[in-house]
């Protein structure tokens, strides 16, 4: 419904031939729309028609057939937002791709997701007599294909929309509808009637060739790196880059190509090689006892003399070298370190 609480908007999307212009005329009770049985479609450009019905004002637009062939054409997407109501209503028997990409496009334009709580489904040519409760189970699970593609412009599994089924056999002759239609109508009627405006603050023009566009980011990428004559020094250059994730409205993804989106940050580095000492380091000792020669003494007042060898003291010989070793800091802090080289060997004595 729009602010005025006497003035219901319904617009019919579906494939071409469906019987959209049909069940506009119903709608409205006159001969607004032109109808034809043929598959083609006999609807030039989208518009709306009204007519006063019980006090009411019933505003129908009409939309050019979407098939899978020719999809989302701009200029009938332009036509449309300019008549597009607050109530929208969605006929179709078969969820072509069409008619799928254009409720996508049509809850961008919304940007609101209750305007799901506004959709309902019209299956023509619903012949009294010969279409059976059975078969209209089966039709059924068209709205729960409806309420996937809420699902997931939403972005929640929890979505739960209502999406109501209406079976009409709409002629061209108005007044040779069966007392079912007539009252399918009826329902569809009071369906408007009970329905909230949607808020339009929100409304955006949408891209009719991507259901989404999802910004991506990389930050400090490298683009270039160089190094120093004596390769001691590295200079690299970083940026931050954007592309976009383009989602089409049957679900193709694609990405833009990346694009700078900060100035260039030049980050300097430098590899250091220090040479690490270890001085005096024992790698070999030898000790060697020297020997001395005493006399003991006598027994009883004789006096015997003997001789006896003991340890005068040990020599210590002990081999040290001095070292050296290279170690390097590479540009981005890592330590090697090489092997250890001996500069220089010597000795010392020592007793004990």
């Amino acid at each position: 419904m729009s602010d005025n609480p006497y003035r219901i908007t319904f617009m019919f999307i579906g494939q071409t031939g469906a019987g959209k212009s049909a069940v506009g005329n119903a709608v409205l009770q006159i001969n607004a729309f032109e109808t034809s049985e043929s598959p083609d479609s006999c609807t030039a450009y989208t518009g709306p028609h009204e007519n006063t019905v019980d006090g009411v004002i019933r505003v129908v637009i009409d939309t050019q057939g979407l098939d899978d062939t020719k999809g989302l054409d701009q200029s009938n997407v332009q036509q449309m937002v300019e008549f597009l109501g607050i109530v929208i209503n969605g006929q179709s028997p078969k969820l072509d791709i069409g008619t799928q990409k254009l409720l996508k496009l049509i809850h961008v334009f919304f940007n609101d997701n209750n305007i799901w709580n506004s959709i309902f489904l019209v299956f023509t040519r619903w012949y009294d007599g010969v279409m059976t409760e059975r078969a209209k189970q089966g039709r059924l699970a068209y709205a729960e294909k409806v309420r996937q593609i809420a699902r997931e412009c939403m972005g929640t599994d929890d979505a739960n929309p209502q999406i109501p089924c209406y079976f009409v056999d709409a002629k061209e002759d108005l007044t040779a509808f069966d007392i079912n239609t007539k009252n399918e109508f009826a329902l569809i009627h009071a369906f408007g009637c009970g329905k909230q405006p949607i808020s339009t603050k929100d409304f955006k023009v949408p891209d009719v060739h991507y259901f989404q566009i999802i910004r991506e980011e990389r930050n400090d990428f490298l683009i270039s790196e160089e190094f120093s004559e004596d390769g001691m020094e590295r200079i690299r250059t970083y940026v931050d880059q954007t592309r976009n994730k383009q989602i089409t409205y049957d679900g193709v993804v694609s990405w833009s190509k990346w694009v700078n989106c900060s100035e260039p940050r030049i980050e300097v580095a430098r590899k250091t090689i220090e040479v690490e000492e270890d001085n005096g380091v024992q790698i070999m000792q030898k000790e060697e006892a020297h020997w001395k020669t005493v006399s003991t003494g006598g027994f009883l007042g004789i006096l015997l003399c003997r001789k006896a060898s003991v340890v005068d003291y040990i020599e210590v010989d002990t081999t040290y070298v001095d070292k050296k070793r290279k170690v390097t800091t590479d540009f981005d802090g890592n330590i090697n370190c090489g092997d250890w080289e001996i500069t220089n060997q010597y000795k010392k004595k020592t007793r004990k």
